[in-house]
């Protein structure tokens, strides 16, 4: 390593010198400087104003930088963090001396300004950073690096570039090597982020697997794999950041247990797996007597978002999260802004219910796709046919992966056959949409959709009987007529009313559990990367800052009022042919009964009183009471 020199780190506010100079301190050992800490009252008092400072502003400050160099290089290497937007301004830093080397984080202007704004309790303004960019003049001979890339990558940079060190351990670890945990790693490594795999042993199933991974991917000849949990953990940067890719259960708990024996005061879990949010509450709770943090991460996207950018819920410790924010932020899928679909969820297992409701939501439109598909198929059309009518709604801001999806699976043959006349009709599930279920109904929160999505997958599982019953009760055999606008009306007022009940499912249990949740940022972080991504959920993201309940939003009122006809047609026409349509049917039905100002169920609580004393509350009374009916 070179002797007496000091590592600049240079760029416009907001693009993470401080951040990245306290973690090279971090990685090196070396003394960090920050230039915001030099500032004269008045500099801060002016950009804090709005003001922008002149050069003149600037000397005072640029000398007293000078002169902490100076007195830093004579004991050895140092790090220093200072805007230094123009040559003349690290002219004065320089002060003719070989041993200053500047790195210039370079970025865009937007993701900068996203950056600004999302600082808190800063004197510097976001409403500046355009007076910067024109003061500055960028370096010719620096160290230019890309703050598109993690803080880990950009030390690991800085660290081989200007001090000749290699850090020999990864910055995270990555346990689970299935399909999902493969795909994860690429995507860590190709954002720069160093990793050290693990994945267990099991003798004629599971062996040499993590070694075997590394080795089949030219990108992967510098990750370390393992299949002991002490070389592993070893392996990793302190604090420790271990990132869970397990099947959920028996493997899980194992796994956790070797791990509270080896992980230290400060570490991080982050289970990435579909868990119970009430178990990773446990796990919280358990793994933070020992000083441990753990964050439940849902994450959507499948292979392909695992790959290329996922959307990311994770939860507990706030102060655990920032630890692992970076790393996830730079895996996850960009909106349409260039934002990470990753945020913040809130304290306990919020991230993992997050993420079960994304499920059910998912279950639900998947059912109404079926749906829509088996009224067309009695209406005579092909799944070719069906794929071009799928593909024409998009056009009316259909569109969605689950609609695209559709329409390739309907588009896939297999020689002159369509594959999905192949496929055996009986659906299966996990445990998200039976959790999903349990915890709606357990908390009498009405989500019916998520709730029949999941029955009618249970119903089609039962395959013999379903066989045994229509030779019973034979279905008509005509050919329906449909109405194809119809169909594409009803499709659009069930998707509102799924995605109603799972906002409404979100918005009553943050209050019943006093999670705060922030439904815009959630449906923002929906909007690319997973599953349900959709131009409807880019829509909601602006409704939600205004209203939870979504349907009282004026715009989507006027949706619902023009497609509840169609809806109601097409539920009827499938009821006439008996074609299950579980979903539209609830969808109308739960409609109905929401808006409806008085119910029927003073009958239900008039019965109750009559057999059981349970009372009921009159119409305009405070107090509940039982009524002797048959005295």
């Amino acid at each position: 390593m070179q002797k007496n020199i000091a590592i600049v780190l240079m760029g416009v506010a907001g693009v993470g010198k401080t951040t990245i100079g306290l973690a090279l301190s971090k990685a090196s050992g070396l003394p960090f400087f920050d230039g915001d800490d030099y500032h004269a009252d008045a500099n801060r008092d002016k950009m804090a104003a709005g003001i922008a400072l002149s050069d003149e502003d600037r000397t005072a400050w640029l000398l007293e930088l000078q002169a902490v160099i100076e007195k830093a290089l004579v004991k050895g290497n140092c790090i220093l963090a200072c805007s230094a937007l123009k040559k003349a301004h690290r002219a004065i830093l320089e002060n003719n001396s070989k041993s200053l080397h500047f790195v210039y984080l370079e970025g865009n202007k937007n993701l900068i300004e996203q950056r600004l704004e999302g600082r808190k309790g800063h004197y510097f303004p976001a409403s500046l950073l355009a007076s910067q960019l024109e003061t500055l003049e960028p370096p010719e001979n620096a160290f230019t690096i890309s703050i598109t890339q993690s803080p880990t990558a950009i030390v690991e940079m800085i660290m081989k570039k200007l001090l000749n060190q290699n850090t020999s351990k990864a910055a995270i670890g990555l346990m689970g090597l299935g399909v999902m945990g493969k795909a994860l790693t690429q995507n860590f490594l190709r954002n720069g982020i160093t990793v050290s795999v693990y994945n267990r042993e099991l003798k004629g199933a599971e062996e040499s697997v993590a070694k075997n991974f590394v080795e089949s991917l030219a990108q992967l000849k510098d990750t370390q794999a393992f299949s002991d949990y002490s070389s592993f953990v070893h392996s990793l940067q302190s604090p420790k950041k271990i990132f869970l890719m397990i099947e959920a259960g028996e493997a899980t708990e194992k796994v956790l247990d070797e791990l509270a024996l080896l992980l230290e005061k400060g570490d991080v879990l982050v289970d990435l797996g579909n868990t119970y949010y009430k178990e990773t509450e446990t796990r919280i709770h358990n793994f933070a007597k020992k000083g441990i943090h753990f964050i439940g991460a849902g994450i959507s996207g499948g292979e392909q978002g695992a790959l290329n950018g996922a959307s990311i819920m994770p939860s507990g410790n706030k102060e655990a999260y920032e630890l692992v924010a970076p790393y996830l932020n730079s895996i996850a899928a960009k909106d349409k802004h260039n934002q990470a679909c990753s945020t913040y969820i809130g304290e306990g297992g919020s991230g993992h219910f997050v993420k079960m409701v994304h499920n059910g939501i998912e279950y639900a439109q998947m059912q109404l796709l079926a749906e829509v598909y088996g009224l067309a198929r009695a209406a005579g059309k092909n799944p070719t046919e069906i794929a071009n009518m799928l593909s024409s709604w998009k056009a009316d801001k259909l569109d969605s992966f689950l609609l695209n999806t559709t329409i390739s699976i309907l588009n896939t043959k297999e020689g002159s056959d369509w594959l999905i006349d192949k496929i055996h009709d009986a659906s299966q599930s996990k445990g998200t949409g039976t959790w999903a279920t349990n915890t709606l109904t357990n908390a009498a929160i009405p989500a019916t959709l998520i709730a029949n999505a999941l029955f009618a997958r249970q119903i089609s599982s039962y395959k013999n009987l379903r066989v045994q019953l229509e030779k019973n009760y034979p279905r008509p055999k005509n050919t329906l007529t449909i109405n194809e606008a119809s169909l594409k009306n009803a499709y659009y007022f069930t998707k509102m009313i799924i995605h109603f009940q799972g906002f409404w499912l979100l918005e009553e249990f943050s209050r019943n559990n006093h999670w705060s949740l922030n439904l815009p940022e959630i449906a923002r972080i929906w909007t690319k990367g997973c599953i349900i991504q959709s131009d409807f959920m880019e829509t909601l993201v602006p409704i939600l800052k205004l209203n939870a309940h979504i349907i009282l939003e004026a715009s989507i009122t006027e949706q619902i009022k023009q497609t509840a006809p169609a809806a109601t047609e097409i539920v009827i026409t499938a009821l006439e042919n008996k074609i299950a349509t579980p979903i539209m049917s609830d969808a109308i039905q739960f409609f109905n009964a929401i808006s409806t100002a008085y119910s029927t169920a003073n009958v239900i609580q008039a019965q109750r009183d009559f057999f059981g004393a349970h009372t009921f509350l009159r119409i305009g009374a405070t107090a509940t009471e039982h009524y002797a009916w048959e005295s």
